[in-house]
This record gives structure tokens, sequence and C-alpha cells, in this order.
């Protein structure tokens, strides 16, 4: 009786061993609210912007409109001109894009369908 205790003790301790040679798996981080804020999924409109004629306008208005925390990121051209994709977490009305504007004079913005 004595031997099947001592066998079952070596066939389970060979086992552990054998379980812990093993390095252990990365964990997977399923991340937190701020990792879905992160990751969530960012929509493009297009808009029309009159009153840009250069350049300079082009970086003014990118930079106010970007300073809006809904907005990622602005790409405006100048061909055509004042052609605007507004990439944004959160669908904003262009009452709000033109508030953001009137920071600056003289530019109005328009949703193009």
């Amino acid at each position: 009786m004595g031997m099947v205790v001592m066998a079952s003790l070596i066939r389970a301790k060979t086992m552990i061993t054998v379980k812990n040679k093993f390095p252990p798996r990365p964990k997977k981080n399923i991340g937190g609210i701020g990792t879905i804020k992160k990751y969530a999924i960012a929509m493009k409109h297009r808009y029309q912007i009159n009153g840009i004629s250069c350049g300079g306008c082009v970086t003014r208005v990118k930079k106010t409109l970007e300073e809006h925390p809904n907005i990622e990121n602005v790409e405006i051209f100048l061909q055509p001109v004042g052609a605007t994709i507004v990439k944004m977490n959160k669908k904003l009305t262009v009452e709000e894009l033109q508030g953001q504007l009137n920071e600056l004079q003289g530019y109005t913005i328009a949703e193009i369908s």
C-alpha cells in the first residue's frame, strides 16, 4: 500500500513539474472605459467652409476646429476651395461647428450631403 501512495506522489510531482515547465501565457488586456473610448469608431463628415482663400486660412480654421474635444482630425482642401472632412467621435451639428468657428471671423460652414 505504501508503494501505491509513493507512485501517486511521484506522478503528481511529475505532472506539476511538466505543468510549470512552460512559461505562463500573457494576459490579454481587456481594458476599461478608457480603452473603449480610445478605440471608438470615428465618424467622417463632409463640409464646405466659405471664406478660405489661402494656406494660412486652412491652418487657422483647422487648429480652431481641432480644439473641440469631439473632433479628432480636420482636413481642409484648397481644391475645391474650402472642401473639408471632419473626423469626430460624436456627431456635431453644423451650429456647434459654426460656434467653434465663430472664434475666427469671416468663416461659415455648411454640410455637404
